[in-house]
């Protein structure tokens, strides 16, 4: 085999073992590309749909807490409220919630003289309230004992209710040795709940009240007899001074109730959803945060939560530098051998082809 042939034959060979180192180093190179790119990264879009339920949850949460019971909720919503008002009894209020089916108006009365005969009628609104069955003679009003009373309770003028009441004794009926009741009602009330709150008034009007003191004979002594109100106006003369009588007006206890604002409670922060603390390695890197324009910027020395338009978010998962993964090539990248192999190879072919060459000059 001539000397040509032979250089020539070194000469591929050298070229053909630097072309396989190169695949050989260009296929290490990919295999670490592609390893690090199958390693799972957060997106901005990710640590917004994270940060979005949380949020909702938080929300749902919150709405379960101040749910309150129905009957609770009941006791503050104020479905009626009754005024009792006179032309002789001072006037008096209640509220009342849904849950009211009753309401109870009384008149009481307390004189320096005994009461010789009345009369006087009593309006309300038929929409709303309506007169109890358990109403009679008796209990409507209970000094008279049902003795000389005149009732009529089904009177009804465009919607307006009347309850009619006159009553008359000559051996006087008691009123100076405690409060008596002058007059009560039972009222009903009327389903309302597609009006409410409804605001009514039931009002007592006494056409006629007169008062006197018992003579020997045991009935009333006319000169001790004092008119103190007639065709409902009450009189102001100077014996109707000397009379003293003090008079009550009373509602059934009010259902409803005021309801407080009460200060808003602090929820403790749910922190199930907050990135767990990751602890300093010497070779780790300091957290980052991804803003939307794919910069990675550090985090705020003293973070804080903002609420309204502003929010600061934290994912669950801090995108970090992906590890070098383990590289399975043949030749290792970044290896000092093979420099130091490629070389030894350039300079031995470089010697045989210079020797070759020497020995075909001198031969």
């Amino acid at each position: 085999m001539s000397r040509k042939v032979i250089s020539i034959l070194l000469a591929v060979m050298l070229a053909m073992s630097a072309l396989a180192i190169a695949v050989i180093c260009v296929s290490a190179v990919d295999d670490e590309y592609s390893a690090s790119e199958r390693q799972p990264h957060t997106t901005v879009q990710q640590i917004k749909t994270q940060a979005t339920e949380s949020t909702q949850a938080s929300t749902n949460t919150g709405e379960l807490d101040s749910t309150s019971p129905t009957e609770s909720k009941n006791k503050n919503i104020l479905n009626l409220t009754v005024n009792a008002t006179s032309n002789f009894f001072p006037e008096t209020s209640a509220r009342y919630n849904p849950d009211t089916n009753e309401v109870i108006v009384t008149y009481e009365i307390r004189g320096s003289r005994n009461l010789l005969d009345t009369q006087w009628y009593i309006t309300y609104d038929t929409n709303i309230l309506k007169v109890s069955d358990k109403n009679s003679t008796e209990t409507i009003s209970p000094m008279t004992g049902g003795v000389g009373v005149q009732l009529d309770t089904s009177y009804v003028e465009d919607e307006v209710g009347y309850i009619k009441f006159s009553v008359s004794n000559m051996h006087l009926y008691d009123i100076t040795s405690q409060n008596v009741t002058y007059a009560t009602i039972i009222f009903d009330v009327k389903n309302i709940s597609k009006q409410a709150p409804v605001l009514t008034t039931v009002d007592l009007v006494i056409d006629v009240l007169r008062v006197s003191s018992v003579s020997e004979s045991g009935i009333s002594d006319s000169e001790q007899e004092v008119l103190v109100i007639d065709n409902e106006v009450v009189h102001s003369e100077s014996d109707v001074s000397l009379v003293d009588i003090n008079t009550q007006t009373y509602l059934s206890d009010s259902t409803y109730v005021e309801p407080t604002t009460a200060e808003p409670v602090t929820e403790p922060t749910d922190t199930s959803n907050a990135t767990p603390d990751v602890p300093n390695n010497d070779n780790s890197e300091p957290n980052t945060e991804v803003t939307e324009s794919g910069v990675i910027a550090a985090p705020a020395t003293n973070p804080t939560s903002a609420t309204g338009a502003s929010t600061s978010v934290q994912s669950d998962s801090t995108p970090t530098k992906p590890e070098k993964p383990e590289s399975t090539a043949i030749v290792q990248t970044g290896d000092a051998s093979l420099a130091i192999i490629m070389l030894v190879l350039f300079i031995a072919a470089t010697c045989v082809m210079f020797v070759m060459r020497k020995r075909e000059m001198y031969f």
